[in-house]
C-alpha cells in the first residue's frame, strides 16, 4: 500500500512506514497527508500487524508541511473551498495518529519540524537519533500550533517550556527531548539502523 512519498514494508508482524522524500527533507506533501491515514487504517485492520514503525529516509525525519504544496490540488472540489478541504485533510491526518489502535513507534532519525514534531506526542513510543532536533516554527511562519500540540505539549513539557517550544520557536536537541519526556531513548544513528 505504498504511495508516491510513503514506502510501506513488512518485517514479520511489523509494519514500517517511511517518509520517502529525502530530496525535500521528507516534507509532508498532500500525497502524504492523504495516504498516511489509509496506510494506518490498513495496519489497524490487518491481524498480522502488531506494531507500526514510522521513520524518515535520509538525514531528516521530516521537515514538516511542504510549504510548496500545490494549492490547486485543493481547489474547489464539490463546492468546498480549498481552505475547508485543506483543514479536513489535516484533521484526518492527525486523527489517524490519535485513533490508531496498535502500538505506534516513531524512530526520529534527524530533524523533526512542525507537524512532524507535534504528531510525535501522539505516538506510543519515540526513539531518536543523537542528531535529531525538534522544532515548531509556527509563530515565525504565522501559523497556529497543529497536531494537538496545544494540548499534548503542556502535558509533556509543562506549560512554560511548551510555550517556548510552540510560540517562541525553541529548538530542542535529542537530549532535551529525552529530558522532557517527548522521546524514550536517544541512540546513535548506527544503533538505530542496526535495531
Amino acid at each position: 500500500m505504498s504511495s508516491k512519498h510513503l514506502l510501506v514494508t513488512y518485517e514479520g508482524s511489523i509494519q514500517k512506514i517511511l517518509f520517502n522524500r529525502p530530496e525535500k527533507k521528507n516534507a509532508i506533501s498532500y500525497d502524504i497527508y492523504k495516504k498516511l491515514p489509509h496506510i494506518l487504517q490498513s495496519g489497524a485492520s490487518n491481524p498480522n500487524v502488531t506494531l507500526t514503525v514510522l521513520t524518515g529516509a535520509g538525514n531528516y525525519f521530516s521537515s514538516g508541511m511542504d510549504l510548496s504544496n500545490d494549492i490547486e490540488e485543493l481547489a474547489d472540489v464539490e463546492g468546498e473551498t480549498h481552505i475547508k478541504k485543506s483543514s479536513f485533510i489535516l484533521q484526518k491526518y492527525v486523527a489517524a495518529f490519535i485513533d490508531y489502535p496498535k502500538p505506534l513507534l516513531a524512530i526520529v532519525n534527524g530533524p523533526a519540524i512542525g507537524i512532524s514534531c507535534t504528531t510525535l506526542a501522539l505516538c506510543d513510543t519515540v526513539y531518536a537519533s543523537d542528531t535529531a532536533t525538534f522544532h515548531t516554527p509556527f509563530t515565525a511562519l504565522g501559523m497556529t500550533p497543529e497536531g494537538c500540540s496545544s494540548v499534548t505539549f503542556p502535558v509533556i513539557f509543562g506549560s512554560s517550556v511548551a510555550s517556548e517550544v510552540m510560540y517562541m520557536g525553541r529548538k530542542l536537541s535529542a537530549r532535551d527531548a529525552l529530558q522532557y519526556g517527548l522521546v524514550s531513548g536517544v541512540y546513535s544513528a548506527a544503533q538505530l539502523e542496526s535495531e
